[in-house]
């Protein structure tokens, strides 16, 4: 046999391997598991479910080998009120390789199968209080039946009747070209949906930011989790746009200090955290790819919808264009909460962007015409715009970091199964393989699982510019945007799925006539306020952040801040007015005093009372000077007013603010009329006869007597 013969037959046998048949090898080469060790697949449940939960906290080696002990150390939680008999934890596996990724998928998801073999057993004696966890180690040398290649072997922990799936990665040798998978991460730094962090300042406020953004915050240990990797940071500029009009010291000058005394510490506080956690992100993406997205991350898809909005989402999108120490980020690239790409949704959203034009669509690669993610992240519309299409299952597989994942190692494990199955698809031709964490993903294990994806011998890291670059020569997607993801490529069940990108978007043109309304009562309330300005700010950005794209994975946290906003706009409505009262106007011409209102913790400045009388009884003579009132305090104010008859004269009594904007609800307040004219003297003048001849009689009286 020459030697290019066997080169071509080498490969043939590793490309075999990899695929994760087992045809090329001999048929004895993988022990047959004996009856009495299979593990029962109707015996064993998705973890958490049944029983005390498992939790792995180390499987080394992260890529095993020929006669590789692999051992895999965590521990058993019980999650119940009553202590339980400590379990015995069995690992089971099979070192026959997953076929495809579908079986990654499947296996990862919980689906049982019958070729497990138990390997070890670590039995847990005594008992577990309620809340308490029990360490467990096993461990399984491997064989050296797969010799030189790379696989996917399925691995299960069963203890107390509950399962707990995940892999071992085998490595061994080179892979079988030079071909690579050019992996690009793409990390959200975005807010979670939380109704408070947009709300009245205060102590639930503040908890809310620093659960995000505080020293400990998830976001803070995103930076620090992907620190050392290559990512692209995909930011929301509310993040970037820290307070920037609050000092850090109460100002020398009166009107400021007084403006700095009316803040309260709550608030000074938050603004203290936003901006040392814009510090910490310049710093995180220095040197580093990154896009800017629209100011809250606007649904930009519910822009579609409304058209009411359509000027309001433009605001949102310029307001997210790159600058200052984010200068060298993108901000044209584009990224629809839902993830549907095609040639007519980026037609659709360039309206929305400054110059008219979208720099990149990114989205699932789901929703393009290709199985399985096969055709890669690299793709353009019909028309010539770039997209980048991000693979469903690596991207959604962090979504079990967190409570289902604290450490990572499980996470990482997928990932690079999974990273290894795509690979396997097409092992001969390089491919961009785009993973973006979901919005919202948490940082807990986040470090461990992508160190994990790092280490694969079969990928490289690639970055931003490279994967635009390769979408000049990508495939096509589709003119129409499929209504859902199955009209491609249908998710099977065992594959985490996003909760945003199949929600409809929570503002909708009902929900946006209804908000502004509120805001409209806040804005012109606030001409009156002594913080006037601080209140239009707060529910200005309360209004824009109502746009984001988080509360399609949390519509109530929406409708509770929605209803916030309209009782803020009640309040507003409410919060001052003349005092309806009945008022007796006994003159022809005089003062007409009424009493004003104010029903705020706050002080009210440059009032002034418009008063429309109803009938002709009663003319005003003269506006009322502009007032001011005190918190929760009422002031009275004086009319000239002319009688022009008697009678019951209703006035429409309301309230401006210095630009002649009306204030607060109108009300009515009733005058009676009595003007006086002639007749008032011929009174007076015969009262006072009559006292006077009742004086005199009543002298004579004396006298006589």
């Amino acid at each position: 046999m020459s030697r290019s013969a066997r080169s071509r037959a080498v490969l043939g046998a590793l490309l075999g391997v990899l695929m994760g048949g087992m045809a090329s090898l001999p048929a004895s080469s993988a022990p047959a598991p004996a009856a009495a060790s299979l593990v029962r697949a109707d015996s064993l449940v998705r973890a958490g479910v049944a029983g005390p939960t498992i939790r792995i906290t180390g499987l080394t080696p992260t890529l095993a080998g020929p006669k590789t002990q692999v051992v895999v150390r965590g521990e058993v939680v019980n999650n119940s009120s009553a202590a339980i008999a400590a379990p015995t934890v069995r690992l089971s596996g099979s070192e026959s390789p997953l076929k495809d990724r579908r079986d990654v998928w499947a296996w990862a998801g919980g689906t049982a199968r019958s070729d497990l073999q138990s390997w070890d057993t670590d039995d847990l004696a005594g008992t577990i209080a309620p809340g308490a966890s029990r360490a467990f180690v096993v461990r399984h040398r491997l064989t050296d039946s797969l010799g030189d290649s790379f696989a996917a072997l399925p691995i299960a922990l069963d203890a107390g009747g509950t399962q707990l799936p995940t892999f071992i990665t085998y490595a061994a040798g080179s892979p079988p070209s030079d071909a690579r998978l050019h992996e690009i991460l793409l990390l959200p730094v975005t807010l979670r949906p939380h109704r408070a962090m947009f709300g009245d300042y205060g102590a639930a406020r503040l908890d809310a930011w620093l659960a995000e953004i505080g020293p400990e915050g998830r976001l803070t240990q995103q930076l620090a989790a992907a620190a050392d990797k290559p990512v692209i940071w995909a930011i929301d500029p509310t993040l970037i746009d820290a307070p920037a009009d609050i000092p850090d010291a109460r100002p020398v000058e009166a009107p400021a200090g007084a403006a700095w005394d009316r803040i309260g510490p709550e608030q000074k506080a938050e603004v203290v955290a936003r901006r040392a956690f814009r510090e910490a992100l310049t710093k995180a993406v220095a040197g580093d790819d990154c896009t800017v997205l629209p100011v809250g991350d606007a649904d930009l898809v519910a822009g579609l919808g409304i058209r009411e909005a359509t000027a309001r989402v433009r605001s949102l999108v310029g307001g997210g264009r790159a600058g200052g120490d984010f200068a060298g980020c993108r901000d044209d690239i584009v990224w629809p909460a839902d993830g549907l790409l095609s040639t007519q949704r980026a037609q659709e959203l360039a309206p929305l962007m400054p110059e008219g034009t979208i720099g990149a669509l990114l989205g699932r690669a789901s929703s393009t015409p290709a199985a399985e993610g096969a055709g890669g992240a690299a793709w353009r519309t019909a028309d010539g715009v770039p997209v980048l299409a991000y693979d469903d299952a690596l991207s959604n597989a962090l979504l079990d970091l967190g409570q289902d994942d604290e450490i990572g190692v499980v996470t990482g494990q997928r990932l690079l199964a999974d990273s290894l199955a795509a690979y396997a698809q097409d092992p001969t031709r390089d491919r961009e393989i785009l993973i973006a964490a979901p919005r919202g993903v948490d940082s807990m294990g986040l470090g461990v699982a992508l160190g994990r994806l790092a280490s694969a011998p079969w990928t490289r890291t690639a970055g931003l510019t490279e994967l635009l670059t390769t979408t000049a020569d990508g495939e096509q997607v589709a003119d129409v945007t499929p209504t859902d993801v199955g009209e491609h490529t249908a998710i099977p069940t065992p594959m985490p799925t996003d909760p945003q990108v199949l929600a409809r978007p929570a503002m909708t043109s009902g929900r946006l006539a209804y908000l502004s309304d509120a805001l409209d009562d806040i804005a012109v309330t606030a001409k009156v306020r002594v913080d006037g300005a601080e209140q239009s700010a707060l529910w200005t950005e309360a209004l824009d952040q109502l746009f984001s794209a988080r509360w399609r994975a949390d519509l109530p946290e929406f409708q509770g801040q929605m209803r916030r906003l309209r009782t803020a706009g009640a309040t507003a409505r409410g919060a001052v007015q003349v005092t309806p009262e009945t008022i007796n106007f006994f003159a022809d011409t005089g003062r007409l005093q009424l009493t004003v209102t104010n029903n705020l913790d706050v002080a009210l400045t440059g009032l002034k009372v418009v008063l429309r009388p109803q009938t002709g009884l009663l003319r005003v003579e003269q506006a009322a000077d502009a007032v001011d009132i005190g918190p929760r305090s009422k002031a009275v104010v004086a009319v000239r007013a002319t009688a022009l008859a008697a009678g019951s004269v209703p006035i429409r009594a309301s309230l401006s603010a210095r630009d002649g904007s009306m204030v607060g609800a109108a009300t009515t307040v009733t005058v009676r009329v009595r003007p006086t004219g002639d007749w008032i003297y011929w009174s007076m003048g015969g009262v006072a006869g009559i006292l006077l001849v009742l004086g005199v009689a009543r002298r004579r009286r004396r006298r006589a007597a």
